[in-house]
């Protein structure tokens, strides 16, 4: 499995201890953030390529079992 410990420095401390599964998913949301606020306006997904990607995170949490409907659920079962 792959280590997220350089990036999940960046993640609240509250979040410690949570499922690796959801860590990957906080991780990969970040990503897409990330292409979001690019210096340059052209280089940004479009909203419809954002919805894309966000779903293929979905899809892929739901694949790994561990199908978290809102933040909030997630606290809980952490």
């Amino acid at each position: 499995m792959v280590s997220f410990e350089p990036a999940v420095t960046i993640l609240d401390a509250k979040f410690q201890g949570i499922p690796d599964q959801m860590v990957q998913e906080m991780l990969l949301t970040l990503g897409i953030a990330m292409l979001c606020v690019n210096s340059s306006p052209p280089k940004r997904p479009t909203m419809k390529e954002v919805v894309a990607l966000l779903m293929e995170v979905k899809e892929f949490t739901c694949r790994m079992g561990e199908n978290f409907t809102t933040f909030n659920e997630a606290i809980i079962y952490s």
